[in-house]
Protein backbone atom coordinates (compact mmCIF):
# COMPACT_ATOMS: atom_id res chain seq x y z
CA UNK A 1 0.00 0.00 0.00
CA UNK A 2 1.31 3.26 -0.39
CA UNK A 3 2.40 5.44 2.30
CA UNK A 4 1.79 8.77 0.72
CA UNK A 5 -1.91 8.62 1.06
CA UNK A 6 -4.11 8.08 4.32
CA UNK A 7 -5.98 4.95 4.89
CA UNK A 8 -9.10 6.43 3.71
CA UNK A 9 -8.02 7.32 0.16
CA UNK A 10 -5.43 3.90 -0.42
CA UNK A 11 -7.87 2.53 -2.21
CA UNK A 12 -8.04 5.35 -4.74
CA UNK A 13 -4.40 5.76 -4.64
CA UNK A 14 -2.48 4.91 -8.41
CA UNK A 15 -0.82 2.34 -8.24
CA UNK A 16 1.65 3.02 -10.89
CA UNK A 17 3.53 6.54 -10.93
CA UNK A 18 4.79 8.31 -13.73
CA UNK A 19 7.97 10.44 -13.34
CA UNK A 20 7.60 14.03 -14.22
CA UNK A 21 9.93 14.05 -16.76
CA UNK A 22 8.06 10.93 -18.80
CA UNK A 23 4.47 13.07 -18.01
CA UNK A 24 6.07 15.95 -19.75
CA UNK A 25 7.29 14.20 -22.88
CA UNK A 26 4.20 13.30 -23.59
CA UNK A 27 2.02 16.64 -22.51
CA UNK A 28 1.65 19.05 -26.19
CA UNK A 29 4.06 21.65 -26.55
CA UNK A 30 3.09 24.98 -25.09
CA UNK A 31 1.16 27.59 -27.47
CA UNK A 32 2.83 30.91 -27.88
CA UNK A 33 1.67 34.09 -25.82
CA UNK A 34 1.03 37.36 -26.64
CA UNK A 35 4.72 38.65 -27.88
CA UNK A 36 6.18 35.31 -27.41
CA UNK A 37 7.59 35.61 -31.05
CA UNK A 38 8.80 38.24 -33.07
CA UNK A 39 6.68 36.94 -36.07
CA UNK A 40 3.64 37.94 -34.79
CA UNK A 41 3.14 40.69 -32.44
CA UNK A 42 -0.14 42.15 -30.72
CA UNK A 43 -1.01 44.80 -32.39
CA UNK A 44 -2.08 48.30 -31.04
CA UNK A 45 -4.56 49.59 -33.48
CA UNK A 46 -8.02 48.09 -32.78
CA UNK A 47 -9.17 46.95 -36.20
CA UNK A 48 -5.51 44.61 -36.40
CA UNK A 49 -5.19 41.57 -33.89
CA UNK A 50 -1.83 40.95 -34.97
CA UNK A 51 1.47 42.20 -37.14
CA UNK A 52 2.92 39.42 -38.81
CA UNK A 53 6.47 39.56 -40.08
CA UNK A 54 7.58 37.03 -42.93
CA UNK A 55 9.91 34.43 -41.80
CA UNK A 56 12.65 33.15 -44.14
CA UNK A 57 13.46 29.59 -44.83
CA UNK A 58 16.88 27.95 -43.21
CA UNK A 59 17.86 26.82 -46.36
CA UNK A 60 17.90 31.03 -47.65
CA UNK A 61 19.06 32.16 -44.19
CA UNK A 62 22.57 31.01 -45.26
CA UNK A 63 22.40 31.65 -48.62
CA UNK A 64 22.34 35.36 -47.34
CA UNK A 65 24.53 35.34 -44.32
CA UNK A 66 27.06 34.18 -46.50
CA UNK A 67 26.64 37.20 -48.72
CA UNK A 68 26.01 39.60 -45.77
CA UNK A 69 29.50 38.61 -45.12
CA UNK A 70 31.25 38.74 -48.44
CA UNK A 71 29.68 42.03 -49.54
CA UNK A 72 29.37 43.70 -46.92
CA UNK A 73 30.91 43.16 -43.51
CA UNK A 74 34.45 42.22 -45.44
CA UNK A 75 34.62 45.60 -46.22
CA UNK A 76 34.80 46.79 -42.72
CA UNK A 77 38.09 46.26 -42.60
CA UNK A 78 41.13 43.70 -41.37
CA UNK A 79 40.10 43.69 -37.94
CA UNK A 80 36.93 41.40 -37.81
CA UNK A 81 33.55 42.94 -39.20
CA UNK A 82 31.94 45.07 -36.52
CA UNK A 83 34.12 44.95 -33.74
CA UNK A 84 36.19 47.58 -35.69
CA UNK A 85 35.09 50.69 -33.43
CA UNK A 86 32.86 53.75 -36.24
CA UNK A 87 35.29 55.92 -34.61
CA UNK A 88 38.53 54.38 -36.47
CA UNK A 89 36.78 55.96 -40.07
CA UNK A 90 38.56 59.03 -38.44
CA UNK A 91 42.02 57.50 -39.33
CA UNK A 92 43.99 57.70 -42.00
CA UNK A 93 43.98 53.78 -42.05
CA UNK A 94 40.05 54.03 -43.17
CA UNK A 95 39.05 53.85 -46.71
CA UNK A 96 36.24 55.43 -48.24
CA UNK A 97 34.56 52.09 -48.49
CA UNK A 98 34.71 50.99 -44.96
CA UNK A 99 32.90 54.71 -44.32
CA UNK A 100 30.04 54.37 -46.49
CA UNK A 101 29.75 50.31 -45.76
CA UNK A 102 30.12 51.72 -41.89
CA UNK A 103 27.22 54.49 -42.92
CA UNK A 104 24.59 52.33 -44.13
CA UNK A 105 25.35 49.55 -42.05
CA UNK A 106 23.25 49.03 -38.66
CA UNK A 107 23.54 46.56 -36.19
CA UNK A 108 21.70 46.04 -32.43
CA UNK A 109 18.72 46.71 -31.50
CA UNK A 110 19.48 50.52 -29.80
CA UNK A 111 21.29 51.39 -33.08
CA UNK A 112 18.13 50.27 -35.20
CA UNK A 113 15.53 51.85 -33.10
CA UNK A 114 17.46 54.87 -33.55
CA UNK A 115 17.58 55.14 -37.33
CA UNK A 116 13.89 54.10 -37.34
CA UNK A 117 12.99 57.12 -34.88
CA UNK A 118 14.34 59.51 -37.44
CA UNK A 119 11.38 61.76 -38.85
CA UNK A 120 13.14 62.32 -41.92
CA UNK A 121 11.62 59.94 -44.17
CA UNK A 122 14.54 60.02 -46.87
CA UNK A 123 16.96 58.31 -43.80
CA UNK A 124 14.22 55.31 -43.11
CA UNK A 125 15.80 52.03 -43.09
CA UNK A 126 15.72 50.44 -46.52
CA UNK A 127 15.59 47.24 -44.80
CA UNK A 128 15.63 45.52 -41.00
CA UNK A 129 17.03 42.04 -40.35
CA UNK A 130 15.71 40.45 -36.98
CA UNK A 131 16.55 37.08 -35.44
CA UNK A 132 13.57 34.97 -33.97
CA UNK A 133 15.63 33.30 -31.16
CA UNK A 134 15.73 36.24 -29.37
CA UNK A 135 13.44 36.13 -25.65
CA UNK A 136 11.44 38.01 -24.71
CA UNK A 137 10.81 39.07 -28.09
CA UNK A 138 9.03 41.78 -26.57
CA UNK A 139 12.97 43.72 -26.05
CA UNK A 140 12.52 44.62 -30.21
CA UNK A 141 8.81 43.90 -30.90
CA UNK A 142 8.88 47.75 -31.54
CA UNK A 143 10.85 47.48 -34.75
CA UNK A 144 8.47 45.10 -36.14
CA UNK A 145 5.58 47.30 -35.07
CA UNK A 146 8.08 50.58 -36.43
CA UNK A 147 8.62 48.90 -39.83
CA UNK A 148 4.78 48.07 -40.46
CA UNK A 149 3.51 51.64 -39.55
CA UNK A 150 6.50 52.85 -42.13
CA UNK A 151 5.98 50.36 -44.54
CA UNK A 152 9.87 49.36 -44.57
CA UNK A 153 10.78 45.87 -45.47
CA UNK A 154 11.25 43.21 -42.70
CA UNK A 155 13.05 39.76 -42.52
CA UNK A 156 13.14 37.33 -39.82
CA UNK A 157 16.18 34.62 -39.82
CA UNK A 158 15.03 31.32 -37.63
CA UNK A 159 16.67 29.18 -35.89
CA UNK A 160 19.72 30.07 -33.85
CA UNK A 161 19.45 33.15 -35.82
CA UNK A 162 21.24 36.06 -32.65
CA UNK A 163 24.30 33.77 -32.88
CA UNK A 164 24.71 33.07 -36.57
CA UNK A 165 24.14 36.47 -37.46
CA UNK A 166 26.60 37.80 -34.92
CA UNK A 167 28.96 35.21 -36.47
CA UNK A 168 28.85 36.74 -39.75
CA UNK A 169 29.02 40.50 -38.39
CA UNK A 170 32.01 39.63 -36.29
CA UNK A 171 30.35 39.84 -33.15
CA UNK A 172 29.29 37.48 -30.23
CA UNK A 173 25.46 38.06 -31.00
CA UNK A 174 23.10 40.35 -33.07
CA UNK A 175 19.36 40.30 -32.35
CA UNK A 176 18.86 43.01 -35.33
CA UNK A 177 20.19 44.74 -38.37
CA UNK A 178 19.63 47.59 -40.81
CA UNK A 179 20.18 49.25 -43.51
CA UNK A 180 20.55 52.54 -43.93
CA UNK A 181 19.49 54.51 -47.33
CA UNK A 182 22.79 56.35 -49.22
CA UNK A 183 23.56 60.19 -47.74
CA UNK A 184 23.95 61.73 -51.07
CA UNK A 185 25.35 65.17 -48.59
CA UNK A 186 28.26 62.50 -47.32
CA UNK A 187 29.89 63.47 -50.92
CA UNK A 188 30.14 66.87 -50.81
CA UNK A 189 33.82 67.01 -49.24
CA UNK A 190 34.99 65.12 -52.25
CA UNK A 191 32.58 65.73 -55.33
CA UNK A 192 35.78 67.49 -57.49
CA UNK A 193 37.64 64.44 -56.93
CA UNK A 194 36.52 61.58 -59.54
CA UNK A 195 38.31 58.81 -58.24
CA UNK A 196 36.65 59.33 -54.50
CA UNK A 197 33.41 59.77 -55.96
CA UNK A 198 33.92 56.46 -58.16
CA UNK A 199 34.81 54.62 -55.04
CA UNK A 200 31.60 56.41 -53.00
CA UNK A 201 29.35 55.54 -55.84
CA UNK A 202 30.61 51.77 -56.42
CA UNK A 203 30.51 51.13 -52.64
CA UNK A 204 26.54 52.57 -52.39
CA UNK A 205 25.84 50.28 -55.38
CA UNK A 206 27.25 47.23 -53.62
CA UNK A 207 24.88 47.75 -50.46
CA UNK A 208 22.08 48.93 -52.57
CA UNK A 209 22.59 45.29 -54.72
CA UNK A 210 22.63 43.22 -51.41
CA UNK A 211 19.44 45.17 -49.81
CA UNK A 212 17.44 44.65 -53.16
CA UNK A 213 18.29 40.68 -53.54
CA UNK A 214 17.44 39.89 -49.50
CA UNK A 215 14.25 42.21 -50.23
CA UNK A 216 13.80 40.52 -53.36
CA UNK A 217 13.73 37.23 -51.61
CA UNK A 218 11.33 38.11 -48.57
CA UNK A 219 8.52 35.52 -48.48
CA UNK A 220 4.60 37.30 -50.07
Amino acid sequence: MNNRYPPYLCAMAPTNTTSTSRRNARSPPKLPRDNEDISCISSPYPNHLFIKSPICSSEMKYVLLERLQKEIVSKLGKSSGMKRKRNDCNEASCTLTESVVQSRFVCGINQCTRALENDDKLRYPSLIILARDVRPATIFEHISLYAHIRNIPILIFPGRASLELGEAVGIKRAAAICFLPKDDKSSLSFQDNKTKMDEWEESNIDVDAFVSYVVSKIPS
